[in-house]
């Protein structure tokens, strides 16, 4: 099991050699999945667009992708199936 600090170094790292390789310019989702690539190669779970359900008022309305990025939702999933 990877403690918090170690999966945090492994998406700081990952992300910056992904950007370091691809240089700016592209759409997200090129980065994405590179980085995605990136962190399963670091031994992480990744999920990408993960469904966001927002509740307003009295419904619940399928807000699409995510809250979080690709390196937080990383960070938060490993950090669940960890306990």
């Amino acid at each position: 099991m990877k403690d918090i600090e170690e999966i945090g170094r492994n998406i700081v790292h990952s992300a910056i050699k992904v950007h370091k390789a691809l240089g700016p310019g592209l759409l997200e989702s090129v980065y994405q999945k590179c980085l995605a690539y990136e962190l399963e190669k670091a031994g992480l779970t990744v999920a990408c667009e993960v469904p966001l359900p927002v509740k307003y008022e009295s419904v619940t309305i399928d807000a699409g992708s995510g809250l979080f990025n690709n390196n937080y939702t990383a960070l938060f999933q490993n950090f669940l199936n960890s306990g």
